[in-house]
């Protein structure tokens, strides 16, 4: 992964070395449909003259503004001029920036301010220290509090962390007072800048050369090592200190980790993970490429796409982009003949891949952002692009067979719907299980066997979950929901199958069933065995009964009853066997179904003394028949066929 992530940095500092432009972030324009706007805090020479006022974040703001996000960990110094945290520039900011500018104007203006608009709690100690300055809002043009009366009352009822109990209230009253002034809301400011009689302080000279500097952070000449960068071999400007890196390419912060155990001396990660000023850059310059623009989500997680180049490329920055987004759209998109050769000729419109299809493989790495960590939950390596053209070609065939027979709205699998397929959703945030999830996808992108049995198993764990806790209530009512769930679980298991990851059914005589040729031939494209057809069978009766009993008003479907989500054994089959056959002649539609039935009976009486099936493979497989029929109802409503025909 670090060598994909070294190329693009390489890429972008290949013809100008300005890794400040490197670093910049993405800002969102709107959030939920609504503007994001940038507030500054312009301070004047004279305090009555300061004034808050706003710009419409657009494409540029973030280049004219020098955002370039906060520093990492979350007990850095605060250092940014422009952030996406209020209470860092009402507070820490421009006293940490005093500390650490050398003499130059910028320091001297900081000094100013600081000076006339901040008052000064004190000494402070342990982690209170960073909050020993605060702006004095009566000095901002908020009149209406007095700014020395609030910190004095906090500091009675808190005595341990006063001071940043004062800072929160403080930022409370800025934004209640933005917005009866200027009617902005809160959640509508995506940014915060600090100016100086209308200059913008993080793009002043001064304060581009201290951010590069301190990017940097040399350290050499180590005594009695040899210092050699782990990524290039060169021996020049060699730093240990790997802070600054966004991605964990190796533990630095447990001794345990550490050349002996030295921890974070001067010495003590750099035989274990060292870096040279140049490669440094171009790693934090190829993080921020990634996670500005190959940055995606998948299944309600966090994922970033990470092109490896095997040989020399002439592939620029822009194709990447593009040939990454063209990759997520196979995803998320419903994939049909016609869409995949829409996503191929995108692909090679964009990349020649005459010359480099082959040059690159695919790295997904899946993570968390929590506060200030980044936490990698899996990192799905070298994937070639014709691999993951192959599953996509894969989606599109079944979607196309299944569509055929059952033409309803949404009934096409999308790969990022696959994994919740296979994890109960978090119905509060949608979350999914992602170790299960993270784990399929790898065995899928690596060629990986992956179990029947785990597959069975979660199918009908998450469909007790659809009917009696009404999750995934993304198609309608729970009966429809549970129909389309199971038929896309069915199209699942037919690609993992033609992808030789899993082994299903088994050998039969399927000319030889007894039921309408339709049914015959759907059975035998999900190559079912005799026992596994016989449930189908079962199924798809409860499935017509179940559509009876709607027809007359029930929409609820009592005959649902009858199924054990969780599981039902061979007794309990057999003895629904019976029940159906009473249920058939109440709804009065036996007369269509004897020949169904008769055949159910015999393929399940016939395997009674040899079951090979566990007891969530016996409801998954009668629930597979059950939505055969729902759907195909619904389907010859929408296209006026009758089933009888045939």
């Amino acid at each position: 992964m670090i060598e994909g992530i070294y190329e693009i940095g390489k890429l972008i500092l290949k013809d100008k070395n300005d890794s400040l432009a490197s670093l910049i972030k993405n800002v969102p324009t709107e959030k939920n449909g609504r503007k994001q706007y940038l507030l500054y805090l312009d301070f004047k020479t004279n305090y009555k003259d300061f004034k808050f006022d706003f710009k419409e974040i657009d494409d540029n703001t973030k280049n004219e503004y020098i955002y370039i996000g906060n520093p990492k960990a979350a007990n850095d110094p605060q250092d940014r001029l422009t952030t996406n945290r209020l209470d860092y520039l009402i507070s820490q900011t421009i006293p940490n920036l005093i500390n650490a500018l050398d003499e130059c104007e910028l320091k001297d203006i900081l000094k100013n301010i600081l000076g006339n608009y901040y008052i000064d709690l004190g000494d402070l100690s342990g982690q209170q220290k960073r909050y020993r300055y605060i702006i004095d809002l009566n000095k901002i043009g908020i009149e209406e509090v007095d700014s020395k009366k609030i910190i004095n009352e906090i500091k009675e009822n808190n005595q341990n962390d006063y001071a940043k109990k004062i800072i929160q209230k403080f930022c409370t009253i800025i934004f209640d007072h933005i917005k009866s002034q200027k009617d902005i809301a809160q959640k509508d400011i995506g940014l915060f800048s600090i100016l100086n009689e209308g200059i913008i302080l993080a793009d002043t000279i001064d304060y581009k050369n201290y951010i590069i500097n301190s990017i940097s952070n040399k350290k050499t000449n180590i005594e009695n090592i040899k210092n050699i960068c782990f990524v290039c071999d060169s021996d020049q400007d060699i730093t240990y200190d790997t802070t600054k890196l966004r991605f964990t390419y190796y533990i630095t912060d447990k001794i345990g980790f550490s050349s002996e155990l030295n921890g974070k001396s001067t010495k003590g990660f750099l035989r274990n993970f060292a870096l040279c000023d140049r490669c440094l850059k171009r790693l934090l310059a190829g993080e921020n490429f990634i996670l500005n623009n190959l940055k995606f989500r998948l299944n309600n997680l966090d994922m970033l796409l990470i092109p490896k180049f095997i040989f020399k490329t002439s592939i620029d920055l822009e194709q990447i982009k593009k040939w990454s987004n063209s990759i997520n759209e196979g995803f998320r998109n419903k994939l049909n003949q016609k869409s995949l050769k829409e996503l191929e000729d995108n692909l090679f419109k964009i990349i020649n891949f005459e010359d480099s299809y082959n040059n690159i493989i695919i790295n997904l790495l899946f993570y968390k952002k929590d506060q200030s960590a980044f936490k990698i939950l899996k990192l799905i390596k070298d994937i070639p692009p014709s691999g993951m053209i192959n599953i996509f070609k894969t989606i599109a065939k079944n979607n196309e067979y299944f569509k055929e027979i059952i033409n309803i709205d949404n009934i096409e699998l999308k790969f990022e719907e696959t994994g919740y397929l296979i994890s109960i959703i978090n119905n509060k945030n949608r979350d999914v299980d992602f170790k299960k999830v993270l784990n399929f996808y790898d065995s899928i992108f690596s060629n990986k066997p992956i179990s029947y049995g785990f597959l069975v198993n979660q199918f009908t764990n998450v469909a007790a979950s659809i009917m009696l806790n009404s999750q995934m209530k993304t198609f309608g009512d729970e009966t429809k929901n549970l129909a389309i769930y199971i038929q896309k679980c069915l199209i699942l298991l037919n690609i993992l199958k033609d992808l030789n990851l899993i082994k299903i059914g088994g050998s039969m005589s399927y000319e030889n069933l007894n039921v309408n040729k339709k049914i015959i031939d759907y059975i035998e494209k999900l190559n079912l065995n005799p026992l596994q057809a016989g449930l189908f069978l079962l199924g798809y009766l409860i499935g017509e009964i179940g559509n009876a009993q709607y027809k007359k008003g029930n929409k609820s479907k009592p005959i649902l009853e009858k199924i054990n989500y969780r599981g039902m054994d061979k007794n309990k089959i057999i003895r629904l066997c019976n029940e159906i056959f009473e249920k058939l002649k109440e709804t009065k539609i036996i007369e269509y179904h004897e020949k169904d039935y008769a055949e159910m009976k015999n393929l399940i009486d016939s395997n009674i003394k040899n079951w090979s099936l566990n007891d969530s493979e016996n409801v998954f497989y009668v629930l597979s028949g059950y939505s055969y029929s729902t759907l195909l109802m619904i389907s010859n409503k929408n296209n006026n066929i009758n089933l009888d025909e045939n």
